[in-house]
C-alpha cells in the first residue's frame, strides 16, 4: 500500500481491505511503503502517529503488516523510530546506482540494522 501521509492512514487501509475483499480475496498480509521522504510531512512525530494508525487498523482485520523501506527514508520519515515491535517483516531496499546497475545480489548482505529491525524478510 502506497499510503497518502496527508490522508488518515486508517481509512486507506480500511477501504484498500474492504475492497480486496469484495473482490473476493482473502488478505493475509499488505507492505506499508515507507518511502520518498519529500512526500512525508516533516514531523517525525505525526508520521509515526500515521503509521501506527495503520498497524492498528492492519490489526482489527486480522493482517500482518509489513514495512517495505531503507535505513535513509525511514530515518528522514520517522527519525529513526525504534518504537513499532508490532511490525515485524521489513521489506528493505539498497540500489546504490540505477537502472540495470542497480541489480544487487539476493541475499541480505548489505543489511544494517535500522528501527526496530535486526532482521529484513525481504530485499
Amino acid at each position: 500500500m502506497t499510503p497518502d501521509p496527508l490522508q488518515e492512514g486508517s481509512q486507506q487501509l480500511e477501504n484498500l481491505c474492504r475492497t480486496l475483499q469484495r473482490c473476493g480475496f482473502n488478505v493475509r498480509s499488505i507492505w506499508l511503503q515507507i518511502t520518498s521522504p519529500i512526500n512525508w510531512p516533516d514531523t517525525p512525530r505525526k508520521n509515526v502517529e500515521f503509521i501506527d494508525r495503520v498497524i492498528a487498523k492492519a490489526s482489527e482485520f486480522g493482517i500482518a503488516l509489513g514495512i517495505y523501506t531503507n535505513h535513509y527514508d525511514w530515518k528522514q520519515i520517522t527519525g529513526g523510530n525504534i518504537s513499532m515491535d508490532k511490525v515485524r517483516m521489513l521489506w528493505y531496499w539498497s540500489v546504490p546506482q540505477v537502472g540495470p546497475d542497480a541489480e544487487d545480489h539476493p541475499n541480505f548482505d548489505n543489511f544494517r540494522q535500522f528501527g526496530p529491525w535486526k532482521t529484513p524478510a525481504a530485499k
